[in-house]
Parts: structure tokens; C-alpha cells; sequence
């Protein structure tokens, strides 16, 4: 474990590597998993550096993980409540309570750009396609500066309160969805705040509010549309300016799940209890899978290459899984069965992939340990 000092790790418990996949193996081969122990799991993708580093996080650490599975550097870091996000020269960006932090890839801390005074964090952080950090802090009540934009040494640039102010309800460290020269994020609202789903150009102006924001994080397809998930009223598209193009009703009764999109603008869905849901670009049903003999459909995750379209999911009392379908019929081409743990080890977020798209990595947490421990796993979509 190159890089850990024994201060950090008298903090931390040490991860544990679980284990390693043999030198030869097919597509969809659990590859290992790593333990993380002592705190809340991150609900958001592991980040991946450039170099193919893996950053994961739960509520009392910041960890760096080799594509091998080894423990680069453990940080004290609260760094679960936002998305890890890294930029091409490799620094890290790490939401906290209070603010934004950015690491060099040896885990060497390089800013802190403060939610002054006493703002939440609730968006972000994200970098966007001109290499800025964007995020949101939480306006009221404590009079921060709402959505906002940093260049890569922490300097703001911008922000805006929004129209309406940006308030998130119940909500912290909302995902940033970027097109090619503008931002969405949304708000599912709560405790008398209404849901909203929110455009920016990439200078600060906004362009776009309506109330799509339920219960979801917008996907950007390679047209520029954007995909927003509403409960159980379908999902429904616009264009980039943020004029609405469709909605599509479900096939099925059940919650939708976060969208997200295939590099041939495929949208797909699941809906909890009842199946997976895939959308052509223009909103008509390309197929439906009727999956209601499982509990739960979880997090979805497209390969990079399109190969596969990925399903993290679980059943109750079992240990959930990663499914690969076949974008074009939904047919199931492989499962990998996540191992038992003290309990049930169900998976908390969608997948990122190594840079040559050929690695997927997930965060899952064992429900027998009342959530406190967490683990990263990786899983090879092409085979060796």
C-alpha cells in the first residue's frame, strides 16, 4: 500500500482486498472487491483518474485504488456526500459538508473553496467539457452563492442563485449533467420545496427551469437531449435549449430509476418491481424486459463500447448482482453474483469504467453490518 502515511491509516480502518479474478476469464468476471470499513457508503460512480486510478468514498474516508485492486492513499476525508470527479491533468475534486476539495493524484490536498458562510452542499462537484468545476450550494437559509463555476485553482468565476433560488429539500450532492456547452441539474424537492430541474450555459446564464426534477438526475445523450426520470410518470425529453421534445409513459406500473443513455442515444430505465425499460431517442419503446419476479432493479450503467447494458440489482436477502443485456434485443448475455457478506451486500451506485472502457467499478454496502461497511468492486466487461 504505496503512498499511506501512518497517520492517515491510524484513522481509517485498512481496506481488505476480497479477491482477484483468475488470469483467464470471460466478459462479466468479478475482477475483486475491496472492503471499506467504518462509514457510509457513497451513493455516486468511484471516480477514475486518467491513469486509470480508482477514488471511492464513504463518510470518514477518501480512498485511492489501483486498477489492481491496491490501496494507493486513505485520506480522512467526509467525501461521500458528492460525486468524486477527477480532471485530465488527474486532480481530484471531493465534495464535503461545507465545501469543495481539490487533491493531487498522490493525495496531496491543493484547495478548499469554502460554502461561505454556512452553506450545504448540495450539487456537485462536476467538471465540465472546458475542464471548470461546477457545483451548487444551497442558498437559503444561509445566504450562499448557488450554482457556480471554479477554474482548476479553486478561483470562482461565477455563480447564480437561480430563478427560482436553488433549494434542495432533503437532498445533498445532486450529480451535474453537462452537454457540450451547457449544464442541467435537478432537485427532487421536499418539506414544501417543489421539485426543479435547472439549465445553464457554461458563462452562468441560466435558460431553463420547469418542475422535472422528481426523484432524479438528468442524462445528456450524444444529440444534446436531456433524459429526466419523474417518478412514476415516465420519462420525458428535451432538446438543449430546454424546450420539451416527449414524454413516454411506462409500460409497466413501478418507480422509475435514473436514465441514462447509450452512445447510440438509447435511453434506458428500470422500474422498481416490475422491469427494464429501453426508449429509442424519439420515445417509443425499443423493449421492455418483464423482470417482477426480482425485488428491486438498481443503478444502470451502458458500456462505453456499447456492448453491454448494465443492471445493478438485488432480491431481498440475497447479495445483488451486475446483469449485461444486449442493447439491441435486452437479452441477458451474462451475471455476475455479488459474494455474501454479514448480510445482503447491495449495490449503491451506478458504474464508472476504466479509461479504455473495459473495467467497470461500483460501490455496495453489507446491509448486515447497519450499513457501516462498504466495499468497491470491479468487474471486466471484455474478457481476458
Amino acid at each position: 500500500m504505496t503512498g499511506i502515511s501512518t497517520p492517515r491509516l491510524s484513522l481509517l480502518l485498512v481496506a481488505l482486498l476480497l479477491s482477484t479474478a483468475p488470469s483467464a476469464h470471460a466478459a462479466g468476471t468479478l475482477l475483486w472487491g475491496l472492503q471499506l470499513t467504518g462509514g457510509v457508503i457513497s451513493p455516486h460512480s468511484p471516480g477514475v483518474g486518467p491513469d486509470g486510478t480508482i477514488y471511492a468514498a464513504n463518510s470518514v474516508g477518501l480512498y485511492a485504488v489501483a486498477p489492481d485492486g491496491a490501496v494507493q492513499w486513505i485520506l480522512p476525508e467526509r467525501a461521500y456526500g458528492g460525486p468524486v470527479v477527477t480532471g485530465a491533468d488527474g486532480t481530484v475534486y471531493a465534495s464535503t459538508f461545507d465545501g469543495f476539495k481539490a487533491f493531487t493524484p498522490e493525495g496531496v490536498e491543493k484547495w478548499f473553496f469554502e460554502a461561505d458562510p454556512y452553506g450545504l452542499t448540495i450539487a456537485g462537484p462536476g467538471v465540465g467539457p472546458d475542464g471548470n468545476i461546477y457545483g451548487t450550494f444551497e442558498v437559503r437559509p444561509f445566504d450562499a452563492i448557488g450554482v457556480f463555476a471554479l477554474d482548476p485553482l479553486g478561483n470562482l468565476l461565477w455563480s447564480n442563485e437561480g430563478d427560482p433560488i436553488v433549494d434542495v429539500g432533503s437532498s445533498e450532492g445532486q450529480e451535474i449533467a453537462f452537454g457540450a456547452d451547457r449544464l442541467y441539474v435537478a432537485f427532487p424537492g421536499d418539506s414544501g420545496v417543489p421539485p426543479g430541474l435547472y439549465g445553464f450555459d457554461l458563462d452562468g446564464d441560466q435558460f431553463l427551469y420547469n418542475g422535472d426534477g422528481r426523484d432524479s438526475v438528468p442524462a445528456v445523450g450524444p444529440s444534446g437531449d436531456v433524459y429526466v426520470a419523474q417518478g412514476v410518470w415516465g420519462v420525458t425529453a428535451y432538446a438543449p435549449d430546454g424546450s420539451q421534445r416527449w414524454t413516454a409513459s411506462p409500460p409497466a406500473s413501478g418507480f422509475l430509476l435514473l436514465p441514462v443513455v447509450g452512445p447510440d442515444g438509447t435511453v434506458y430505465t428500470s422500474i422498481n418491481f416490475d422491469g427494464f425499460w429501453a426508449l429509442n431517442p424519439d420515445g417509443s419503446t425499443k423493449w421492455f424486459i418483464d423482470d417482477s419476479d426480482h425485488a428491486f432493479m438498481g443503478p444502470l450503467g451502458v458500456a462505453p463500447d456499447n456492448s453491454a447494458v448494465l443492471d445493478l440489482g438485488n432480491d431481498i436477502g440475497v447479495s445483488g448482482w451486475m446483469r449485461g443485456y444486449d442493447p439491441a434485443t435486452g437479452a441477458l448475455l451474462w451475471q455476475v453474483d455479488l459474494p455474501p457478506g454479514i448480510g445482503s451486500i447491495v449495490v449503491t451506485s451506478p458504474p464508472s469504467f476504466s479509461p479504455d472502457g473495459t473495467v467497470a467499478y461500483f460501490h455496495a454496502v453489507d446491509l448486515g453490518d447497519s450499513g457501516n461497511t462498504g466495499y468497491l468492486f470491479a468487474v471486466d466487461l471484455a474478457g481476458a
